[in-house]
């Protein structure tokens, strides 16, 4: 099964205008704005910035009818939070995985969302990295929505798992290294791009160098808290995981 046709990553933040200027230093491009919302790109996967309080971030998924896709959840065993109907069809419904990510599913038409175009200047969008306690139940959680393994390692350097469903992919990491999700990229040119976001405004909150003196990972802090780790990893250059 497929949870939608498109996806975003839905975050709150508490001052609309900051964060979008934090997220254009980042290189995304804005696609759209209202008062109190705003949807970027940055070729690879889209961000919806919504100004208010919300348990964040949110995967949002969206097709142009849910009503199928939601009967399918709910026949794969999971528990919706919540279900709103429109007009004989339901318009948004949500749920949450064992570690308590929420998902949400919204009907809209597809064809008025812009598709992400242009390069990352953070690098290759590696995952959506989610803390976990237990893999082996969270894998088989997303499995049953349509999520197929593609990645990672039962022991090294803990139990982790890549999961891929064709628009988004989810690190799940069996770790007490990191409480909170992060959005994660990686690129084997990362400590030019690190030089470069520095020349763009970005402050690291962290940094770490090789025993070259080389930066091999930094991470960014959204004015809201949103955290993106930028990793030094070879095959991945000149914009394409090669």
């Amino acid at each position: 099964m497929k949870l939608g046709k498109s996806a975003t990553f839905t975050l709150a933040v508490k001052e609309l205008e900051e964060e979008i200027g934090f997220y254009e230093k980042l290189g995304y491009a804005l696609l759209g704005r209202t008062e109190t919302t705003a949807a970027l790109t940055d070729g690879q996967i889209r961000l919806s910035l919504q100004q208010g309080e919300f348990t964040t971030p949110m995967i949002t998924y969206f097709a142009d009818d849910i009503t199928p896709i939601v009967e399918g959840v709910e026949r794969a065993g999971v528990e919706l939070v919540h279900k709103n109907e429109l007009e004989g069809k339901i318009h948004e419904a949500g749920f949450a995985d064992p570690n308590c990510q929420p998902v949400l599913l919204v009907t809209l038409e597809t064809d008025e969302l812009t598709a992400p175009e242009g390069k990352a200047r953070c690098g290759i969008f590696g995952e959506y990295s989610i803390p976990t306690e237990n893999l082996t139940e969270s894998i088989e959680f997303w499995s049953r929505l349509g999520f197929e393994r593609v990645g990672g390692d039962d022991e090294k350097p803990y139990p982790w798992a890549i999961l891929a469903d064709g628009m988004l992919i989810l690190g799940l990491h069996q770790t007490p290294d990191f409480k909170i999700p992060f959005l994660t990229y990686f690129a084997k040119d990362m400590a030019e791009r690190i030089s470069s976001l520095k020349e763009a405004g970005i402050e690291f909150a962290e940094e770490k160098t090789n025993d070259k003196d080389e930066i091999v990972y930094a991470l960014a802090v959204s004015p809201s808290g949103q955290r993106i780790s930028l990793f030094y990893a070879e095959g991945f250059e000149d914009g394409t995981n090669v």
